[in-house]
């Protein structure tokens, strides 16, 4: 071998915390990979119909492992992928919604393996890139001073649970834009807790390309930045004035450029955020006369029409729901049920 090429292989090695999650990422992958592919493979019939798991599993569940396909398919035949609505009963999440981070890695294979864009090899590079949860347990497994042996361990439970099973092999992104919050969140807050110190420059800024990236693959963590946000406000954490714009600026170069072009094109930046926010669960469809309205529109005209006291039965409801804990007032009939259209809100 090349001596260069020596003493990298022999670095990588010695280095536990690159080389173990590397072989756990390949070996649960092949396993999760076989059981879901092994023994249905038919070559004579169309992919999305040939494969018993991916008919009888996937599909009825969400359409949603299709999307970052048919991303790279429109780019590839240079179409556009604006307003194009992913399910026709409920008409709310349209291909732009889903912006195509996991897909763009399948792409990135594409130079090297000509065949990286046939189905059965997109599904299976974007299951191996799913599996960025283990590198995401792992990191905090070590932080939190477990041993490499106790990490591995860990992980080797975890996988064999059907959440992280479902959340590697249905390729929709959230496996991976939540193992990219959980490196934000790593290192904005948990690193400098632990050493007792604010965060480092370089931490903020491969904290807010984590932020960024994550936001871009499912923006649902939003739920999740904004927390750690608040977190960073803290005294303790804050990392000062000229890193935290630091950090944002980081975070509004990856994002900001994606939400101009999709806001440009279609009405609203999120219609999963508009319909989860605005429809009750009593109409699943969104009306046609919202589809032409923004987010915050939407919500105006959803809310314009209840009550201060209904607003606050229907999220006690939310939260019993949740937790199954009941419908606190809902059942006795202490909320005003005027129509389908507000009865959930």
């Amino acid at each position: 071998l090349d001596p260069f090429l020596r003493k990298v292989i022999v670095a990588v090695l010695s280095a536990r915390d690159i080389f173990v999650p590397c072989i756990l990422i390949f070996a649960i992958g092949i396993f999760y990979i076989a059981v879901a592919y092994i023994g249905y493979f038919d070559r004579n019939v169309c992919a999305h119909e040939s494969v018993f798991f991916i008919r009888e599993r996937l599909m009825l569940f969400s359409p949603d492992y299709l999307i970052q396909r048919i991303w790279v398919d429109k780019l590839f035949a240079n179409a556009s992928p604006w307003n194009l609505v992913l399910d026709p009963d409920t008409g709310h999440t349209t291909l732009g919604d889903r912006p195509p981070v996991l897909g763009g890695i399948a792409l990135m294979f594409f130079a090297w393996i000509p065949q990286a864009l046939e189905h059965y090899y997109f599904m299976a590079i974007t299951t191996i890139a799913s599996l960025s949860w283990i590198p995401a347990i792992w990191v905090i497994s070590r932080e939190v001073k477990l041993s490499s042996t106790r990490s591995a361990l860990l992980v080797l439970a975890l996988s064999q649970t059907f959440y992280f099973y479902f959340s590697s092999v249905f390729t929709w992104p959230k496996s991976l834009s939540g193992a990219l919050v959980i490196g934000a969140f790593a290192l904005l807050v948990l690193r400098p807790i632990l050493s007792s110190r604010r965060a480092s420059a370089a931490e903020i800024v491969m904290g807010g390309a984590f932020a960024g990236l994550s936001f871009l693959t499912h923006n649902s963590v939003m739920l999740l930045l904004l927390p750690i946000g608040l977190l960073l406000l803290a005294p303790r954490l804050f990392p000062g004035v000229r890193s935290s714009l630091l950090g944002t600026a980081i975070f509004a170069v990856l994002v900001i450029p994606y939400l101009t072009v999709k806001s440009l094109n279609e009405p609203s930046m999120s219609n999963l955020t508009k319909y989860t926010l605005t429809i009750p669960d009593t109409a699943p469809a969104e009306p046609e006369e919202n589809k032409g309205l923004t987010t915050m529109g939407a919500i105006k005209k959803a809310y314009s029409g209840i009550s201060m006291r209904e607003i606050i039965d229907n999220k006690l409801y939310n939260i019993a729901t949740i937790f199954r804990m009941g419908c606190f007032g809902r059942c006795d009939g202490t909320s005003m049920k005027k129509s389908e259209w507000d009865s959930e809100l």
